[in-house]
């Protein structure tokens, strides 16, 4: 579908409008939530899209951040949502991941956050 497309550039930073409801849907596009076992159980919430949106993810970055909610380390949430980028593997394209790994966080913010919404 996006092979034929003509313009490839990615709006600029400004132009991003993210509302709730716009972050619910493309979470449930492209988002994941999963419990990982290492020493104890950790929670993960990731997305993960091609390189290009590296400024979308930005911006969902800021719309993360201004969340309200119960989080005692208001100050540590630029640190808290991380974006990493990832090079291309085989065939595939090079990614941008943003991932939150505070539990307190994802628990106290994000969570209460889906739950207020209608799905």
């Amino acid at each position: 579908m996006n092979t034929l497309r003509s313009v490839s550039a990615s709006p600029k930073f400004t132009d991003f409008i993210i509302t709730p409801y716009w972050f619910l849907g493309f979470v449930e596009g492209d988002g994941s939530l999963s419990v990982t076992r290492s020493d104890n159980f950790l929670l993960v919430f990731s997305l993960t899209q091609t390189s290009s949106d590296v400024a979308l993810f930005e911006a969902i970055r800021v719309f993360i951040c201004s969340l309200p909610g119960n989080y005692t380390s208001r100050r540590n949430y630029d640190s808290t949502v991380s974006i990493s980028l990832s090079k291309a593997v085989n065939n595939s394209k090079p990614t941008v991941n943003l991932g939150i790994t505070n539990s307190v966080f994802i628990k106290n913010v994000l969570i209460p956050f889906f739950d207020s919404l209608a799905w």
